[in-house]
């Protein structure tokens, strides 16, 4: 384990922690609608960046969690919430259920390209890092909707289902525990849903109130079921939030374990939608303008340095930053996607 602290990454630790960075981590990615409109945000560069400085300073294993699918959360009918998760494995499993068959509807197939999409992006993330199976993964909750849950090979079918029940039994203990906390400790769930905002969500959306124990339950899921033992998280600033009632309930559970967060950028995480940013459908000119600062009018200048900031760390010895973005780009890029 990391006694190395770097320089813009703010840390948290649970308790157990002796202010250890923990070598294993992992960085969950969210849904953006706008990639077959645009392609992959190159600035998920940054993440790449704070990876391999991670990496560099002693990390061994890196995974990327593709959580595009929880935006089946967000478009699930009221209707077929049939009950809360926290009650009984058996309802956890349930909602699991009811959102896989959700996602194979037709209307749901823009949801569908879009996580495959977003899942083979992070693939090419990967790849930029040169992190092989023993020192790195690209994980998806889409893991647990694939079709392999009705394969005629036996094995798989095993393997699966073990995963899916797995899966299905943190989810229940993590909505038992936002559920708890709700009363016993209410300014933890409240930095993620204030009171009237929860009153409503489960007023008039109660699946919406998943969406916090789906963000605990795969940092507890991903701890024990990958080649590495997972006890850190990296995510941008905004996912504080989270990370405190992850590193909460991981005191519950006499898990060690550590958050560790970069700072806010001039725009949207880099895996959300933003307006005003550089894609891999950007051209050489757009990329050129924005390193080079030409464009700060439309794109301000706190943005360009940000950029700058982040291709720097990722640059070959002697090579210009426009050239770096413009290989990272290629390199991003996916067959038949701008």
């Amino acid at each position: 384990m990391l006694t190395v602290f770097i320089s813009g990454l703010e840390l948290s630790f649970n308790e157990l922690n002796p202010r250890i960075i923990p070598q294993d981590i992992f960085i969950g990615v969210g849904y953006n609608p706008l990639l077959r409109e645009q392609g992959e945000r190159l600035d998920m560069l940054e993440y790449v960046a704070w990876m391999k400085r991670l990496l560099d300073a002693g990390v061994s294993f890196v995974s990327f969690w593709d959580a595009s699918a929880y935006q089946m959360v967000n478009v699930l009918p009221k209707r077929r919430f049939c009950g809360n998760p926290a009650s009984a494995p058996d309802a956890a499993v349930g909602f699991l259920e009811t959102l896989a068959e959700e996602f194979k509807l037709p209307k749901r197939a823009e949801i569908a390209e879009n996580c495959a999409l977003r899942n083979k992006y992070l693939w090419n993330l990967r790849s930029l890092l040169g992190l092989g199976s023993r020192t790195g993964s690209v994980r998806s909750f889409t893991d647990f909707f694939k079709p392999e849950r009705n394969t005629r090979d036996e094995h798989v079918q095993a393997g699966f289902e073990a995963a899916f029940a797995r899966y299905a039994t943190l989810f229940c203990q993590a909505a038992e525990y936002v559920e708890r906390m709700q009363t016993d400790e209410p300014r933890l769930v409240s930095e993620v849903f204030p009171p009237a905002v929860l009153k409503k969500i489960k007023d008039e959306n109660p699946q919406a109130a998943m969406y916090l124990p789906m963000e605990i339950a795969e940092a507890l899921y991903l701890q024990n079921n990958t080649p590495g033992i997972i006890s850190g998280k990296y995510g941008p600033q905004s996912e504080k939030p989270f990370d405190d009632c992850i590193l909460d309930m991981q005191n519950e559970r006499f898990q060690l374990y550590a958050a560790l967060r970069s700072r806010l950028g001039p725009r949207n995480p880099g895996y959300l939608k933003s307006e005003f940013v550089l894609w891999t459908s950007s051209s050489n000119d757009s990329i050129a303008g924005v390193v080079n600062g030409e464009y700060a009018r439309a794109y301000g200048d706190d943005y360009g340095g940000f950029v700058r900031s982040y291709l720097t760390v990722l640059a070959e010895p002697n090579e210009p930053l426009v050239d770096c973005a413009i290989r990272l780009r290629d390199a991003m890029r996916i067959e038949g996607v701008k």
